[in-house]
């Protein structure tokens, strides 16, 4: 059994970390500091938020649709406040970081809803 890897699939994926992103910035910018925009210009980022939607086509597949959403949503907010407390060394709170992280959790999940066509959306 294996996640199905089609090319919509893949577009919903590079979207959904790209728009994220960039709302998470976004959000920060507006909340902390206009200055902190620039994270939007960091590429390792965007190449993170992708890497971790990776993650959506599986749980789409093999969940039903509010499943897919909440363990969507948790994943995409709890793995990158870990790697950007643990890993990356941010140094704002653990809240704050998880509160901009779920800012780009919501706007992944989004987008990928709105492009693949996936089993627990047809559900």
């Amino acid at each position: 059994m294996t996640a199905t890897f089609n090319t919509r699939a893949v577009i919903a994926l590079i979207l959904a970390g790209v728009a994220g992103t960039v709302l998470n910035a976004a959000a920060v910018a507006l909340v902390v500091s206009p200055d902190l925009w620039t994270l939007a210009l960091v590429p390792g980022r965007y190449l993170v938020a992708v890497a971790l939607c990776l993650v959506l086509p599986v749980l789409a597949r093999y969940v039903d649709r509010i499943w897919f959403v909440v363990i969507g949503i948790v994943w995409l907010a709890v793995a990158p406040t870990i790697l950007a407390k643990l890993v990356f060394g941010v140094d704002a709170p653990w809240p704050t970081v998880l509160g901009f992280n779920v800012v780009y959790a919501i706007a992944a999940m989004v987008v990928y809803g709105l492009i693949a066509k996936t089993r627990a959306q047809q559900a």
